[in-house]
């Protein structure tokens, strides 16, 4: 047998490493606001926050080409045709509210910036 004495164990706090997962997991994803866009991508969130919330499928294909043509030509970035084309996405699989909410984000976080 071992005649040293056992060295305790520090015990471990669960709740304490969930919530430092959560901080440093909020810290990296910037809290869920999407980053303030350029004043096209702005308009075109406006655009599909309108056909989502009306449900508009038939404009759809118009607003999505609208977007890679305003990428093509420079008045977006890839990063802004890229969640804006997923805002489309998410309408055309008929997540309507989803795709409305996220186009309000984008909207939102636009307002906030200084």
């Amino acid at each position: 047998m071992n005649s040293e004495p056992a060295t305790p164990k520090p015990a471990i706090r669960p709740h304490a490493a969930a919530a430092a997962a959560l901080c440093v997991a909020a810290t990296l994803a910037g809290c869920g606001q999407p980053a303030p866009v350029s004043k096209d991508a702005f308009l075109y969130a406006q655009a599909l926050y309108g056909v989502a919330s009306r449900q508009q499928a038939d404009r759809l294909d118009a607003v999505s080409g609208q977007i890679e043509s305003a990428l093509a030509a420079g008045d977006l970035t890839d990063t802004e045709a890229e969640r804006l084309q997923a805002i489309v996405q998410q309408a055309r699989d008929g997540e309507w509210k989803t795709a409305a909410a996220a186009a309000r984000r984008i909207m939102d976080a636009q307002t906030r910036a200084p």
